[in-house]
């Protein structure tokens, strides 16, 4: 067991890394700085997730250390470049729409990232947002919406709170969105339909 996994649970991490990920676009003065930081979150946030490829490949691949480490860190680098561009797609849409509120631009551009990673070239849908949830009331939107509506609100959720950190404006919509999802989730979850 890693020390990342004893220190933090997945959700823990990824709510972490997604309100690290927004307080550095939102702090970025281009979009080049905004990729660069976004890729470094996702160098951190990949490389302790994607721990056990490293040890499968050692393991089990009969490769050595030195290969193994090798064909991880080039793993976690082609995750790190959806991240980098949802990153640079964010600082460029709440630049260029700055009257919309950024959480929501951040929402976007990260699920975009993640659907690209997840379906169209590394097929590793591992590490969506989605999962973060598995024990809150958020756990009740994936019969409805399923993994992309549950990741949606993660994104939301985290990319609000580090919009209120930072005092951005336009910040009540997703505010009392965020608040309204979480409370019909928390309604679901007592009172279930059956």
């Amino acid at each position: 067991m890693s020390l990342v996994s004893r220190l933090f649970t997945f959700g823990q991490g990824y709510f972490i890394s997604i309100i690290t990920f927004t307080l550095f676009i939102l702090s970025s003065p281009t979009a080049k700085i905004a990729s660069q930081r976004g890729a470094s979150v996702a160098l951190g946030f990949f490389g302790a997730g994607v721990s056990w490829v490293y040890v499968s490949i050692a393991e089990y691949g009969q490769v050595g250390v030195i290969i193994a480490a090798m064909i991880t860190l080039a793993f976690v680098a082609v995750l790190c470049l959806f991240w980098a561009f949802s990153a640079w797609l964010s600082w460029r849409l709440i630049n260029k729409f700055s009257q919309l509120p950024t959480s929501i631009w951040v929402t976007l551009a990260l699920l975009l990232g993640e659907f690209a990673r997840s379906t169209l070239f590394t097929g590793f849908p591992w590490l969506l947002p989605g999962y973060a949830i598995e024990n809150t009331w958020l756990f009740e939107l994936l019969p409805i919406g399923g993994i992309w509506l549950s990741s949606a609100v993660v994104i939301l959720t985290v990319s609000t709170i580090a919009s209120l950190l930072l005092k951005e404006s336009n910040h009540i919509f997703p505010a009392l969105t965020v608040l309204a999802v979480w409370a019909g989730a928390a309604f679901l979850s007592y009172f279930p339909v059956s």
